[in-house]
């Protein structure tokens, strides 16, 4: 990825595109509870407006509730590095391809 997220939805995206061997086809989002509000999980469909709101994906706080994307072979998770976030595609089977450690 050349430039930065600045959308959720780019974010997810992102973590889509680096998926080698799988269906890129997302089934379903789940917004986690924020952790910095009270508010609940929930599944998101679609053109959500919470996923095409303008994040902060630098270095400094986590911004907003985690995101969570399931494919048909790979699970979209958040991930997150001395406050910078971003999304990584991880598969859903056991797999020696493996990525490393997430989040750093």
């Amino acid at each position: 990825m050349s430039e930065k997220p600045t959308t959720l939805r780019e974010s997810i995206e992102a973590a889509l595109a680096t998926i080698k061997d799988g269906s890129k086809t997302l089934l379903v989002i789940v917004a986690g509870p924020d952790p910095w509000e009270d508010t609940e999980a929930l599944a998101l469909v679609g053109d959500e407006p919470l996923l095409n709101e303008s994040r902060e994906f630098g270095f400094g706080t986590q911004d907003g509730p985690p995101i969570y994307g399931w494919t048909a072979t790979h699970v979209i998770v958040p991930c997150s590095y001395d406050g910078a976030q971003w999304h990584e595609a991880v598969p859903i089977r056991p797999s020696l391809a493996v990525n490393g450690y997430l989040g750093g």
